[in-house]
C-alpha cells in the first residue's frame, strides 16, 4: 500500500505530464532522491516548478506518463525487480494491457534469408493472431519487425534508449507521426530530453523482455545485445524462440548458444501461432484464436 506522501508525489508528477518543463521537474526529483531527501519532502520541493508548468490549451494529448499505481501501467512490468516508477508513451492509441506482445530482436545487419523469413513468417503470425510487436527501433531486425507490424495494421511498441524528445535512432523522427498513425507507440522510461547513452541499451533491452509475452530471436552473434534481451526474458520465465542455423555461420552463433541453453526452436509461423493464440500463462493477458 502506498503512503499519502507517496500518492502526493505521484499526483504532482501526473499533474504536469503534458508540460514542456516536465523533464526539468523529473531531473530535480532524481537529484533530490540521490541527495537523500525523503519521499515525504518531494512534493514541497516540486511546488515551485509545478506552478510554472502551464499546459497549452491547444495541446492534443498523444503523449502520456503512466505511473506504477495506475491501472494502465503494463502488468508485465510489475514482475520486474527493477521495474521503472513510470514510463512515457506516445501514440494515437496506447493500450499496452489490451493484447499479447511478441518481442522480436536480432542483428542490425541481418542477411537476406533472415529478412525473407520475417517478410513471410512474421507477417503470417500477425495475420493469424491478435498480438503486437515489441522491439527496440534499431536498424535491421528491429526496424523490419516494426514495419511489418504496421504493414499488417497491428500495434507495435518502439522501446527507446532515450527520451521521447530525443528519439534514437533519429531516422524515426522523419516519419514519427505517420508511424504513430499506423500503430506505432514510442515507449521510454526516461525524461523526455534524455539523450541516448550506450549504457541505456541494456535498460531498454530489459523492458523489451518484460513487455513481451514471448521473445523471438531472428539472428544474433555470439556477443550481442540481442542475447541480453533473451537472457532477461528467460530470467522472467518468458519463452524464447530461436531460428536455427548451421554451426559454422558466425552471425547465428548466438542463436545456437540459446538453443543449447534451452530456448525453443522455431522454423515457421505455425510454431509461434499456437502459443500466441492461447492462454499460455495465467499471469499474462493473451488473446483468443
Amino acid at each position: 500500500m502506498r503512503t499519502n506522501a507517496g500518492m502526493s508525489f505521484f499526483n504532482h508528477l501526473k499533474s504536469i505530464e503534458h508540460s514542456p518543463v516536465r523533464w526539468q521537474v523529473e531531473a530535480e526529483v532524481l537529484t533530490s532522491l540521490q541527495a537523500g531527501y525523503p519521499l515525504e519532502e518531494l512534493p514541497c520541493l516540486m511546488d515551485p516548478l509545478v506552478s510554472e508548468a502551464k499546459v497549452p490549451e491547444t495541446y492534443v494529448p498523444l503523449r502520456t506518463r503512466i505511473f506504477r499505481n495506475e491501472d494502465s501501467y503494463p502488468k508485465s512490468l510489475e514482475k520486474m525487480f527493477d521495474a521503472p516508477w513510470s514510463i512515457s508513451a506516445e501514440g494515437t492509441e496506447i493500450l499496452i494491457n489490451a493484447r499479447s506482445w511478441l518481442g522480436v530482436v536480432g542483428s542490425r545487419d541481418p542477411d537476406s534469408r533472415s529478412r525473407q523469413w520475417m517478410d513471410y513468417h512474421l507477417a503470417e503470425i500477425l495475420r493469424k493472431t491478435n498480438c503486437g510487436i515489441v522491439s527496440g527501433g534499431a536498424r535491421g531486425v528491429d526496424d523490419l519487425a516494426h514495419r511489418i507490424s504496421m504493414q499488417e495494421k497491428r500495434q507495435t511498441l518502439v522501446v527507446l534508449p532515450s527520451g521521447l524528445d530525443q528519439i534514437y535512432p533519429s531516422t524515426w523522427n522523419r516519419e514519427k507521426q505517420r508511424c504513430m498513425d499506423r500503430g506505432a507507440v514510442f515507449i521510454s522510461e526516461y525524461a523526455d530530453q534524455q539523450e541516448m547513452r550506450k549504457y541505456l541499451f541494456s535498460h531498454r533491452n530489459r523492458l523489451i523482455a518484460a513487455l513481451s509475452t514471448a521473445v523471438l530471436i531472428i539472428q544474433a552473434a555470439e556477443k550481442s545485445g540481442t542475447l541480453m534481451t533473451a537472457h532477461r526474458a528467460l530470467e522472467l520465465g518468458k519463452p524464447v524462440y530461436v531460428l536455427p542455423a548451421h554451426p559454422l555461420e558466425k552471425p547465428f552463433a548466438g542463436n545456437l548458444e540459446l538453443l543449447k541453453e534451452g530456448a525453443q526452436l522455431v522454423t515457421n509461423a505455425q510454431d509461434l501461432i499456437s502459443f500466441m493464440s492461447v492462454d499460455a500463462d495465467s499471469n499474462f493477458h493473451m488473446v483468443d484464436q
